[in-house]
């Protein structure tokens, strides 16, 4: 009520208004447009106007505007705008009311309503206007002219058609307004006068004068002008925003509260492998997988039922099942919209994460093993116990997330077969050890694993799962409920040691490549680990043989810090002199002084890049023992890694005398003829003299003095001066024999040698003296005596069985000709007999024929009578006569006779000597088929770029190598001293090559 409270006219919200009669009271039950009258109650006689609010979106009646007008009101100016979502204005019509119902008054009351009215429609913010029936404006309000532009004179008397930008549509609203009597909200687009037209919805009426004619049109219109823009830039944005989520890879998806999808962005096809026609049918949690199905529904529930979310944004992420049955992963974000009077739901804006989130997964997962391989490098492995091979399946078997993870050893029995048995087992919780199964203690790989043991040793994995493998495999992997597994070698030193493996007793899923890159690297580790404890032991007996063969050495051998000058060995030669000094200073230790040495040799062993470099030579009188010594200093790496110096220095002191006095007698040495070489007992040159230099290609005797013996000569000549000649000396005083000395040019020559001791003053060997002489010419002379008379009982042996062979070829076919010949002439002989005896006797006259054509042949080839024929062959013609010809023989020996041509018969024709040809293929026919006993004999030919390869294989006996080369000689089979077991003159193969020769 528009009445203040505690007014008397003041009516209070919920009370009951029952004065009314039924006809107005209709109004709130049929939503007559309105209901105007008189109405007199408690309040008094008044003009009363009842008009309906309808939500124009459902037709649903909203509320009842109520307007009054008394008589002591019409003194205040009124006027009222209706709202664009009422539709109506009720002023106006009111106004309409008034005149109406004061027609029926006092002539006095009617003027003074008429003013009123005039006041209410001359302030009013909408226009007015009324036409008669030709449409001509008879009357406007001031707004129209303030709306349109136009004076009212130049609107007076204008059919309002006039005013329509489009007469079709002043066309269109006659026809409207005649058919129900008025219009609501009815649309237009004006013409305006100086400016841009304006658009315009109006609510009119037609009116009819004092007879009930039509009189005219009458109503109110308001400029919509800026509502439509709006209108249109919110179509346009829509547009915009439409085409933005259609286009956009993110999915934009409203649900209700209930979850069931209101609409879907077209991305969501892509992203779901469902049309959004088919996931309509579906709530927007369907594909979620179970769990994250249940998480997203407590998040809608959140969202939707809690006040304070109202409007917020929430981060989501689920995994949702694709059409193809694979997994994406989904993040996005949730907004409650439900309250939007356009959205009126739950806004779900997300994007398919599935690469990015594999990615990190796999990184997660790299970084995991990762670190188990780090892990796993920090395991001290001493002894390759079951402890440290346990401490590394456990790390690995972890990452791996193997239900069962251990090693197998390889080991062999006493017949040297090769067995596996399990050392190490990790095993997760939940899954039964099999570290105590006595099944899987030396297993016979042959017996149960033969196709691991193959795959296996060439270095290949063996993965799968166990249903699919060979029935004696599952027979020994199903007990322990294997699903499927990875097999992965282990080689130590390149030997097959044993295997790794990794067992999934859990579910069907199985390790992907990635993870067996990373579990081959483990095992790449496991397997160095391995080899250090092997080279760990065997540096140990290493150092330990080192250490006895440097105490055995007559030379001391130590090792120092080049930048602390600590001692770190010294063998027992030094010791016996020094003491046990290891970690003083070896300039202390060894010359007596409190600082490094002046002449300290640190600086001459390394090369600019401070690595090891070449050794140095050098010798040095040494003030503490009173002797001089050989010095050899090189840089070296000492176990830890450091760079160390190593010294090994010989006491020369002997030798500096013995030069003395080698120097005295050198002016003879030098003079001779034969090369004089003196060397120390061990073999190491102090002297040579200017024929040795000559002789063995030198510069000069630097090249020569002080190196070992053992630099020139060969490793058989070493094993000599070693095993032989030394020792000779040693017990004899002297060795007479030879030597093969080596030159600059590293090429060998024989030498006679002829040494003794020289002797110092004590009567003690001191030095070797040794003459040397060139023997190369006289070797060379008894080796060409040698290779003479072995040549000539080769030659000598090669006529014997020429001879033997070639009086059998001849005479065995003679004897059986003179031989059945004689049985021939029995009168008596009966005629199978004959025809035998006949066919004997021409197999012997072919046989002689050939023997005597081969040797005449092989006359004409030394003489060099034989002649070529050059002419067009047909090689497949050749192979089916040879074929033809050499079929009994193969058949009567029972072998199998295959020729293999290569060509067609037009493509087969060359350009050869017919007869040498044949020859050439009949002799290795022949032959093949003579040393062949059972088997086959195929010859055929390969097309090679332009030539033709003729080739004959045999199954036979073969050839030894030695002999491959001697069968081409003439007179010669593979075994000369065995000719009659195969007969033949052993010509066959000397002719084939010297025709082949001569083609």
């Amino acid at each position: 009520d528009s009445q203040v409270p505690g007014s008397p006219d003041y009516a209070s919200p919920n009370e009951i208004y029952s004065e009314v009669s039924d006809e107005y009271i209709a109004v709130f039950r049929t939503k007559k447009k309105m209901t105007v009258g008189p109405v007199t109650d408690r309040w008094g006689t008044m003009i009363t106007a009842l008009i309906p609010i309808v939500d124009n979106k459902n037709g649903e009646l909203i509320a009842v505007l109520g307007l009054d007008i008394i008589d002591n009101k019409w003194n205040e100016t009124i006027y009222w705008q209706s709202l664009p979502e009422i539709g109506i204005i009720a002023v106006v019509i009111l106004a309409v009311i008034i005149l109406f119902l004061f027609k029926r008054r006092s002539t006095k009351k009617i003027k003074s309503s008429e003013e009123k009215y005039r006041s209410i429609v001359d302030n009013m913010i909408d226009g007015y206007y009324r036409s008669d029936k030709e449409g001509n404006a008879v009357f406007i309000s001031p707004s129209v002219v303030s709306m349109l532009g136009f004076s009212e004179d130049e609107i007076i008397g204008k059919n309002i058609a006039f005013f329509y930008d489009k007469p079709n549509e002043r066309l269109d609203f006659i026809k409207a307004i005649k058919k129900t009597g008025n219009v609501e909200n009815y649309p237009a687009e004006f013409k305006r006068k100086d400016s841009d037209n304006i658009f315009i919805e109006t609510n009119s009426r037609i009116y009819y004068d004092e007879n009930g004619d039509y009189a005219g049109v009458e109503g109110t219109f308001c400029d919509v002008t800026e509502r439509i823009k709006q209108q249109n830039l919110l179509k346009q944005n829509e547009e915009y925003h439409r085409t933005l989520i259609e286009n956009s890879n993110d999915v934009i998806t409203v649900i209700d509260n209930k979850g069931n999808i209101v609409s879907m962005s077209k991305s969501s096809e892509n992203l779901f492998g469902y049309t959004n026609e088919e996931r309509k049918r579906k709530d927007a949690f369907t594909l979620m997988l179970s769990d994250d199905r249940k998480r997203m529904m407590q998040v809608l529930k959140e969202i939707t039922e809690i006040e304070e979310n109202h409007g917020l944004v929430t981060n989501i992420d689920f995994r949702a099942y694709h059409k193809d049955g694979s997994i994406r992963y989904v993040e996005g974000t949730a907004r409650n919209m439900l309250q939007s009077p356009v959205v009126k739901g739950v806004v779900l804006n997300y994007r398919d994460v599935t690469e990015r989130k594999i990615n990190e997964k796999e990184l997660k997962h790299r970084e995991a093993y990762l670190e188990a391989l780090n892990k796993i490098s920090n395991i001290s492995f001493d002894s390759v116990s079951v402890a440290e091979l346990q401490s590394f399946i456990e790390i690995i078997g972890k990452v791996a997330n193997a239900s069962r993870t251990y090693i197998f050893k390889n080991h062999t029995n006493q017949n040297n077969e090769l067995l596996l048995s399990q050392v190490a087992e990790y095993v997760a919780t939940g899954i039964k050890p099999e570290i105590d199964n006595p099944e899987l203690q030396n297993i016979y790989y042959n017996d149960w694993l033969p196709r691991w043991e193959k795959t296996l040793k060439r270095g290949e994995i063996i993965r799968g799962r166990v249903a699919d493998f060979p029935e004696k495999e599952r027979y020994l992997l199903e007990p322990q409920e294997i699903i499927s597994l990875i097999v992965i070698p282990v080689f130590i030193e390149k030997t097959f040691w044993g295997f790794l493996g990794f067992d999934n007793c859990v579910d069907n899923n199985d390790w992907n490549d990635n993870d067996i890159k990373y579990l081959k690297i483990a095992t790449k580790r496991l397997e160095h680990s391995i080899e250090l404890v092997a080279k760990k032991k065997s540096l140990e007996a290493e150092n330990k043989r080192f250490k006895i063969t440097m105490d055995a050495m007559n030379s001391g051998v130590y090792v120092a810090d080049m930048q602390s000058y600590e001692l770190l060995f010294a063998n027992k030669f030094f010791t016996d002199l020094f003491g046990d000094k290891t970690g003083k200073k070896c300039y202390k230790v060894l010359h007596g002084l409190d600082e490094p040495c002046s002449f300290c040799t640190n600086n001459k062993l390394l090369s600019e890049n401070d690595e090891p470099n070449q050794v140095y030579i050098w010798e040095h009188l040494n003030k503490i023992t009173k002797r001089w010594y050989h010095l050899r200093d090189q840089a070296i790496r000492w176990v830890d890694g450091r760079i160390v110096r190593m010294e090994v220095a010989v006491d020369i002191t002997g030798q500096i005398e013995a030069n003395k006095q080698i120097t005295k007698l050198s002016q003879v040495v030098k003079t001779t003829s034969q090369s004089v070489i003196i060397t120390d007992l061990e073999g190491n040159v102090v002297f040579v003299n200017e024929a040795l230099i000559k002789i063995g290609g030198f510069d000069n005797e630097s090249e020569i003095i002080g190196k070992s013996m053992s630099a020139f000569t060969d490793e058989q000549g070493v094993a000599k001066i070693t095993e032989e000649i030394l020792p000779v000396i040693f017990d004899k005083g002297y060795y007479y024999g030879e030597l093969k000395l080596r030159k600059k040019d590293n090429t060998i020559f024989p030498a006679e040698i002829n040494g003794s001791f020289i002797k110092n003053e004590a009567g003690k060997p001191e030095l070797i003296v040794s003459m040397f002489s060139d023997i190369s010419e006289r070797k060379l002379a008894e080796a060409e005596l040698v290779s003479a008379k072995e040549k000539a009982e080769q030659s000598n042996r090669l006529k014997t069985a020429f001879l033997n062979n070639m009086s059998h070829e001849i005479r065995t076919p003679l004897n059986g000709i003179t031989g059945f010949l004689g049985l021939l002439q029995d009168p008596n002989l009966k005629d199978e007999h004959k025809q035998g005896y006949i066919n004997i006797i021409n197999k012997s006259s072919n046989r002689l024929i050939t023997t005597v054509t081969d040797i005449i042949e092989i006359s004409k080839i030394e003489a060099g009578l034989t002649e070529v024929s050059i002419k067009e062959v047909s090689v497949n013609e050749m192979l089916n006569e040879l074929y033809s010809f050499f079929s009994l023989d193969a058949k009567n020996k029972g072998l199998s006779l295959i020729q293999h041509p290569s060509l067609s018969d037009d493509e087969a024709i060359v350009l050869t000597d017919n007869h040498k040809l044949n020859g050439i293929l009949t002799n290795l026919v022949k032959n093949a088929i003579k040393f062949t006993d059972k088997g086959s004999v195929t010859f055929g030919y390969k097309l090679k770029t332009d030539t033709l390869e003729f080739y004959v294989k045999d199954t036979g006996i073969g050839i030894p190598e030695d002999r491959q080369q001697a069968i081409f000689n003439r007179f010669e089979q593979a075994d000369i001293e065995d000719t009659r077991a195969f007969e033949g003159s052993g010509l066959g193969l000397a002719i084939a090559k010297s025709y082949v020769e001569t083609l």
